[in-house]
């Protein structure tokens, strides 16, 4: 198992979330050396709405291909709160569903709001 913090290149990236991708589980990506499954399964996340440039830190990425800030309405804020304390999803389905960047997101929108 690889040591806490390393960073992996770009192709490293994009050959792990492939593997995963063409239906090797996280755990067993994770087995034979690559990143831990949380982060993996952001990695695949962001490769399925970005594509590679998803993949690429923001102060590396070339102007053009950086992702811009979004920001969000109050009333769909609520909404997304609302849909997560009644139970049955997850912060990572929430923000597949809702197009929202990173779970860290809604995490801090539900804390805010109890």
């Amino acid at each position: 198992m690889r040591r806490k913090g390393i960073r992996y290149s770009l192709e490293d990236k994009i050959e792990f979330v492939n593997r995963v991708l063409s239906g090797q589980s996280l755990m067993d990506v994770q087995r034979s050396g690559g990143p831990r499954k949380e982060a993996l399964s952001q990695w695949v996340q962001k490769y399925k709405q970005w594509g590679a440039a998803g993949l690429v830190p923001k102060e590396r990425a070339p102007r053009r291909q950086q992702r811009k800030r979004t920001t969000y309405s109050s009333e769909l804020k609520f909404q997304i709160v609302q849909e997560y304390l009644a139970g049955g999803t997850s912060y990572y389905k929430l923000c597949a569903k809702y197009d929202i960047s990173n779970p860290a997101v809604v995490y801090q929108w539900v804390s805010l709001y109890n």
